[in-house]
């Protein structure tokens, strides 16, 4: 869009100076037709961009669903007592960071270094999880500004949020 911008700008600069000598209302239908053309080009760039925006969205909640599925299933494993992570986890994971190097946002890029980060250290999880959530939902579009810290996750665990965020500091005792 920028190109076309800056070339339609040097015709109608080459137009002005070629159409000094000519009518005014020549002049007026002349750059009435320019800025119709230019406010069409521009009206097709914006409908393009949103289109591109709206494909990009669908991937990104594909994407963003499996993370959650298999967090859904770590959690399950963690309260039957299994292994939490198995070969189809590694495997889902990997292809994970692959899908978020191509398709995330800056900020989800930041939030998943910081739980995978976080997962190797086995330390802060919940808060790491919860700020890739909200990441996750800035990154499609939905706003976070009335959700309180851990409403998300607080979602899938039934402990109170004190006990969440005793939790994710590594306390045991109550």
């Amino acid at each position: 869009m920028r190109s076309i911008g800056f070339i339609l700008a040097i015709v109608v600069g080459a137009l002005v100076f070629y159409a000094a000598g000519v009518d005014g209302n020549v002049k007026a239908a002349l750059l009435t037709g320019i800025a119709t053309a230019w406010g069409i080009l521009f009206a097709q760039s914006a409908a393009q961009k949103k289109s591109v925006d709206e494909a990009h969205r669908e991937k990104k909640v594909e994407i963003y669903k499996k993370f959650i599925r298999n967090i859904e299933k770590m959690m399950v494993a963690t309260k039957e007592g299994r292994n939490i992570v198995d070969a189809e986890l590694e495997k889902d994971m990997l292809r994970m960071k692959s899908d978020i190097i191509l398709w995330g946002g800056v900020g989800v890029v930041k939030a998943f270094n910081d739980y995978e980060a976080a997962a190797a250290k086995q330390e802060r999880m919940f808060s790491t999880i919860e700020k890739l959530l909200r990441a996750f939902r800035v990154d499609i579009g939905l706003s976070n500004t009335t959700i309180h810290n851990f409403d998300l996750l607080g979602m899938y665990i039934s402990e109170e949020k004190s006990t969440i965020r005793r939790l994710d500091r590594g306390e045991t005792k109550n």
